[in-house]
């Protein structure tokens, strides 16, 4: 599941869960290409991007704290192997590694 919430400005506000079988459900709420509800089913090469790309985010340090007000910020939970994890990336957290932005944006295009 990734969440992004909004901002005092035009921040996309959305909500992305994909299940274990592969069917991806969006919902965009503000300033987003797509509004509403909306579904489809992963190819493979997609879900395995996004076992990758969740893999490199595994290896990320949470960064829960904004050195800016104001900012969106971006939340992804997922499930592997029976444990649960949580990811939380304020938008004005100026110390984030880069790596945090890059995998938020292949997450979000998947």
């Amino acid at each position: 599941m990734i969440t992004r919430d909004g901002c005092r400005g035009p921040c996309p506000v959305f909500d992305v869960e994909v299940d274990a079988s592969g069917e991806l459900r969006f919902d965009g709420q503000l300033y987003t290409q797509a509004r509403g509800a909306h579904r489809r089913r992963l190819t493979a090469d997609e879900r395995a991007a996004i076992e990758q790309a969740l893999t490199r985010l595994h290896c990320l340090a949470d960064a829960p704290h904004a050195d800016v007000a104001d900012n969106d910020a971006v939340t992804i939970e997922y499930s592997r192997g029976g444990q649960r994890f949580r990811y939380v990336h304020q938008g004005g957290d100026l110390n984030a590694p880069a790596a945090s932005r890059e995998v938020e944006r292949e997450l979000e295009v998947a």
